[in-house]
């Protein structure tokens, strides 16, 4: 038998994460497609986000939120609430 273990931090913030990790085992087989990459999505996020400073930013990616400050400024572009982007984008696939 297969299983996934993962983590879960009740506060990200805390200095002493280990005392506070809870492991959880799923069997894998018992999950759908969609929570088994929502579980993997988030412990893959979960461990990206605590070495974030690590992580250079690409030199085209100033510019790019530059454009888009000057869009948005502009009227060309608008703020969206990420829910409703999701949805928007989900209809145009």
């Amino acid at each position: 038998m297969f299983g996934l273990v993962y983590s879960s931090f009740p506060d990200a913030n805390h200095l002493n994460k280990e005392c506070y990790t809870m492991q959880n085992t799923i069997k894998i087989s018992q999950l759908s497609r969609e929570e088994k990459l929502r579980i993997i999505m988030e412990a893959i996020w979960e461990d990206l986000a605590t070495d974030d400073e690590m992580v250079e930013s690409p030199s085209w990616h100033q510019q790019a939120l530059q454009e888009t400050k000057i869009r948005l400024n502009s009227g060309q572009e608008k703020i969206v609430n990420w829910q409703n982007a999701k949805k928007e984008l989900r209809k145009k696939i």
